[in-house]
């Protein structure tokens, strides 16, 4: 007597599973679709999924909702003849009447103004789509959802670090000892997040969190710093002075793979720039100029600048001596064809200045840089 049950065709073909990805967040976690007669039933994770290796929070699994709430859009509503705007009251109309009314609205629109329409979309990945159709239009004035969220820390992480969060890639536990995390939304990364977090901690790391409040993540930190909202900027500005005035930062990767030295460089430079043109103004428009003194004085003063900005870039002695000599060469040359201009009668001599400090500058920035990536 066999205890198999039969083989019933009807309900196997009733249930079936798709596997793809929640569209809730930006995490973008492998889901599971359970599908009965071809309506969704419920949502669960994906153990297969790299990302999330089935976890999944409560918000995708109420991704359901986006299918079968009773508060779903299917039609386009109108505002009611003689409502008030703001008042809620629409009714239903059919798709041809929604889009003869946008015609003629942006017709009218762009026959005036194009500027005056704005575009704006949600979460729908066809922002370049969106885009070009606001620039055809004639019209700056265009967003999307990743413009107010994510874009920005997203773009500013991945020319500094190489990489960025959520969509873009994580935080490389794997291999930290401590991770500090600051102003993290809960609603986001929430899955591969927590997992990775997990096993950092079993591994012994040190996980702190800067947060107004102390939910989600800070619940679990091992130091919870809970700063006043909005003070963000100027919280990690102390930060990174207290970094660079303890000496904590890797100099000689900050002088050889960015552009420090040039920030630096450029800082000495703009307030520089004016002191010398000024000074060798004043040196080389006096009656009694005297070469010599023109070219101690500025050289010096070039020469200062050299030594301050030898103080947070690795500079070598042999670096800093090559930068003096360039410095100190140019500004022999600076003061001799100013002093030709000025005592040769010739009326643009302040432009003429400034346009060969503006030489030198250019010259010892870039020369800064070129020394810069000499260092290990």
């Amino acid at each position: 007597m066999s205890l198999q049950a039969p083989f019933d065709e009807k309900s196997a073909l009733r249930n079936e599973v798709k596997t793809t990805t929640c569209y809730m967040c930006a995490c973008r976690c492998g889901i599971r679709v359970h599908l009965r007669d071809g309506e969704v039933r419920y949502i669960d994770g994906n153990p297969e999924h790299p990302i999330n290796k089935g976890v999944i929070c409560a918000k995708g699994a109420s991704g359901i909702m986006k299918q079968v709430s009773p508060a779903r859009l299917t039609r386009p509503l109108k505002r009611r003849q003689g409502a008030e705007r703001g008042a809620g009251e629409f009714e239903p109309i059919s798709w041809d009447e929604a889009f003869d009314l946008l015609e003629q609205r942006l017709a009218r629109i762009r026959s005036s103004d194009p500027k005056k329409f704005a575009l704006f979309t949600g979460r729908d990945q066809m922002q370049a789509l969106t885009g070009l159709f606001a620039r055809q239009f004639g019209t700056p004035n265009y967003a999307a959802h990743g413009g107010f969220c994510s874009v920005n820390m997203a773009a500013g992480m991945i020319y500094t670090i190489g990489g960025s969060f959520w969509e873009f890639g994580g935080p490389d536990l794997e291999r930290a000892k401590l991770f500090v995390m600051i102003g993290t939304a809960e609603d986001h990364h929430s899955n591969p997040l927590k997992i990775a977090i997990s096993a950092f901690k079993r591994g012994g790391g040190r996980f702190v969190s800067i947060n107004p409040v102390r939910t989600g993540y800070s619940a679990i930190a091992d130091e919870w710093v809970p700063i006043r909202p909005g003070t963000d900027g100027a919280f990690l500005l102390a930060v990174t002075g207290e970094i660079i005035e303890q000496g904590l930062y890797d100099r000689a990767f900050v002088a050889r793979y960015t552009n420090g030295g040039q920030l630096i460089a450029t800082a000495f430079g703009l307030t520089g720039l004016i002191f010398l043109s000024l000074s060798g103004y004043a040196l080389v428009s006096r009656k009694d100029f005297s070469f010599m003194a023109g070219f101690i004085t500025v050289g010096l003063v070039a020469l200062l600048g050299v030594i301050l900005v030898g103080l947070f870039v690795d500079l070598s002695a042999f670096q800093l001596a090559i930068s003096a000599g360039v410095i100190l060469l140019m500004s022999a040359f600076i003061l001799f064809q100013t002093s030709a201009i000025i005592h040769g009668g010739e009326n643009n001599y302040i432009l003429a200045t400034i346009s060969l400090y503006v030489s030198i500058y250019n010259i010892f920035v870039n020369l800064l840089a070129l020394l810069g990536m000499g260092d290990d």
